[in-house]
Formats: structure tokens, C-alpha cells, sequence
């Protein structure tokens, strides 16, 4: 059984199974719910807005990175019922009434959708702007978006004309002008004329991110510009996309930050860390976790056994009270306790709410403001399954 607690992705912190979004644009538009296995919508106050009645709602589970699971992308959300996707307006009246098999959300006016197994594009209106005929898509991306024929990758224009003929083993959606192309094992960049502006020549790659690309060269990490110079030789066991301007990078069972002149700005030294966001990074020295600044130094000192990032001026930190069990509340930057440790975990905040879980086995969830207040909720653990 799938159990949606928290309705994000999943990663391990401290030995704690926890909850992370993805980057937050914006105020969020409206808050997901779910009751009885029914997905619906709360606004910021807590009231209901739309009542649940989805089987699913778009984005809530295998988020990619950069993707926003709150908000009405152009005004719309993607929603599931009975086996059918479509897409309401942050009224829950149906825009595009349920007929597809999958939707994705839209994105750049035009959104991804599949009928008998085969993907093609619908406008606002739900009207096919490029019929369904690829074996595999991916959303619209300055203006093009890669697709799959069979075996092959390519990209096409928003009237599904070919701008780079199906040839790649796999592409990736354009970003900073670049299409991420892989091809024997290698990996390049690509125009929308489908010329390579970097050779294939990389093991591994990222898209550009900040006007760099991560790339891997045997085993090791580096980073290179838009010219495809490296602003760093590979030479990290591991690195991380940049974020607010500092890559986190790992060297041996170490973790550091570069900066975008390619210097070494805090020198691997932590257990483990996470991204910066609003200035401030959660990073773990054996089993505690405190946060640092951009020159390294600590603004609040590691004594907290979980972390997440910084979101809306607070962050979710953890106390572990006994073997099973970690305490979670929320602190401000300075690390004084804003909302004091009870909650069985805690997720960052996301605008004016967050989501949290109640109870030992955190089969309760609710949201909560920035008192800490329950304004909705607890309500039972999601069963996707059913």
C-alpha cells in the first residue's frame, strides 16, 4: 500500500524518514487536502475551497526537480477520477473535463497528456493542439519540448513540427538555451538547430542551473559554463546542481560549498549537509545538525538530531526523545524556538502554512500557521490504494 503522509518526496535525514518539497515559486494558491481517500483544497485560512472528491491530484508524487506541487499552473491544476485525468480552475469547477489516461500540468500554454498510450499536447481548453502519437514527452521548455519515437529522442516546436529529429538515446528539456542530449554514452548539448554547442564528451551530466551544468568525467565531479569550460575540473565524489548561487559538493565522507567563481568557499568538512535557501544551510557534524552561513560560520550551532532548510523565515528541526521517537518544532534564524517541539514530523513551511504529522506512528496530519496552530486538521494518513 501506498501511504501519502505528506504528499512530497522522500529522503533520509538523520535516520528519520522525512518530507521534502521542491522549490516554491510564489504564495501558494491553495493547500492540498485529502478525507477519506479524496483529495481536495484549503486556502490559507483553512477553509475548504474545494471540497475532496479526486481520486488524485497532479504533482504529488515522483515530483521532478524544479517542479512547484502547489501551485494552479496558469490557472489550473491536473486532477484524477475514476482512472480519467483534467484540469479544474482554483474553483474546482472543470476547465477540461477527465478523459485523458495521464495529464501533467501545463506549462508554457500547452500541457502533456496521454490517450491509448500515446502522448501528445492539449490547450486550455482541452483541445488537442498536437495529437497524441510519441511513445514518451516531456512538458514544454522555452519553447520546445523533447519526445520519444520508438527508441529515439528529439525535440519538437508547439506545432509538434521536428526542430531536432529523433537521434538521441535520451534528451532532456531545454534550459539556459541548452537541451541536455545523451548519445553512446556520452553526454553534450544541443541548439533548438540541434548543433552541439558542447561536444559529447561527459559520463554523466545536469542541465544548466544558474549558468552552470554539473558534469561527471570517470568518477569525479566537476562543473562547467555555457562555452563548456569547466569552472572547476572534476575532482568531487559528489556534487549537487547549484542553488542561490553555491553548489554543495562532497570530497571522501565530507561536505563543502563552491561559489560561482569556482572557489571553494567552505571546504568540505560536514557529515552532510543541504542546499542553501534564504542564506542559511542545515548541515550535520556527527549526529547533530546546526546552520551555517554563506562564509561558513555557524549562525546556530549543531544540537538538533533533524533539519530541514529554511522556508518563510522558519525551519523544522527534531529533538529525539527516545529511541523511536524525534520531536519536531520549528525555530527562527536566530534558533530560538518559535513553535516548540510536538509534532512526530515536521515539513517545512510553504507560504503561511505547514505540513505536519501528529501522533506516534504519524498516521495523523495536519497543517499548521506560524503559531503553530492546527487550522485543518488531523485528518488520517491517504491510502493511495484504495
Amino acid at each position: 500500500m501506498k501511504k501519502l503522509a505528506c504528499l512530497f518526496l522522500l529522503y533520509v535525514l538523520a535516520g528519520v524518514l522525512s518530507c521534502t518539497y521542491v522549490l516554491p515559486g510564489s504564495e501558494p494558491d491553495l493547500y492540498p487536502i485529502c478525507l477519506d481517500n479524496r483529495f481536495g483544497f484549503i486556502n490559507a485560512a483553512g477553509d475548504i475551497v474545494i471540497n475532496p472528491q479526486f481520486d488524485y491530484i497532479g504533482a504529488m508524487v515522483d515530483v521532478e526537480p524544479g517542479h512547484d506541487p502547489y501551485k494552479f499552473s496558469e490557472g489550473l491544476k491536473v486532477v484524477g477520477t475514476g482512472g480519467r485525468w483534467g484540469f479544474i480552475d482554483n474553483k474546482g469547477k472543470y476547465v477540461v473535463s477527465p478523459q485523458f489516461d495521464y495529464a501533467d500540468d501545463f506549462s508554457e500554454s500547452l500541457a502533456l497528456v496521454r490517450l491509448n498510450d500515446r502522448f501528445g499536447y492539449v490547450d486550455h481548453s482541452g483541445d488537442l493542439v498536437i495529437n497524441p502519437q510519441f511513445d514518451e514527452a516531456k512538458e514544454f521548455s522555452e519553447g520546445v519540448a523533447a519526445v520519444r519515437i520508438e527508441t529515439r529522442w528529439g525535440y519538437i516546436d508547439k506545432n509538434g513540427e521536428y526542430l531536432v529529429n529523433p537521434q538521441f538515446d535520451y534528451a532532456h528539456s531545454f534550459s539556459d538555451g541548452m537541451g541536455l542530449v545523451n548519445l553512446g554514452r556520452r553526454y553534450g548539448y544541443i541548439d533548438k538547430e540541434g548543433d552541439y554547442i558542447i561536444n559529447p564528451q561527459f559520463d554523466s551530466a545536469h542541465t544548466f542551473k544558474e549558468g552552470f551544468a554539473m558534469v561527471r568525467v570517470g568518477e569525479t565531479y566537476g562543473f562547467i559554463d555555457k562555452t563548456g569550460k569547466f569552472l572547476l575540473n572534476p575532482q568531487f565524489d559528489q556534487a549537487n546542481d547549484f542553488r542561490s548561487g553555491m553548489a554543495r559538493v562532497q570530497t571522501g565522507d565530507r561536505y563543502g560549498f563552491i561559489d560561482s567563481s569556482g572557489e571553494i568557499v567552505i571546504n568540505p568538512q560536514f557529515d552532510y549537509a543541504l542546499d542553501f535557501n534564504e542564506d542559511l544551510a542545515a548541515v550535520r557534524v556527527g549526529a547533530r545538525w546546526g546552520f551555517i552561513d554563506r562564509t561558513g560560520d555557524y549562525v546556530i550551532n549543531p544540537q538538533f538530531d533533524g533539519a530541514s532548510e529554511f522556508r518563510s523565515g522558519l525551519a523544522a528541526v527534531a529533538i529525539k526523545t527516545n529511541e523511536n521517537r524525534y520531536d519536531w518544532g520549528y525555530i527562527n534564524k536566530t534558533g530560538d524556538w518559535v513553535i516548540n517541539q510536538q509534532f512526530s514530523f515536521a515539513n517545512p513551511f510553504y507560504g503561511n502554512l505547514a505540513h505536519v504529522s501528529i501522533g506516534d506512528n504519524t498516521d495523523q496530519t495536519a497543517y499548521i500557521n506560524k503559531e503553530g496552530n492546527i487550522i485543518w486538521g488531523p485528518s488520517p494518513i491517504c491510502d493511495l490504494d484504495d
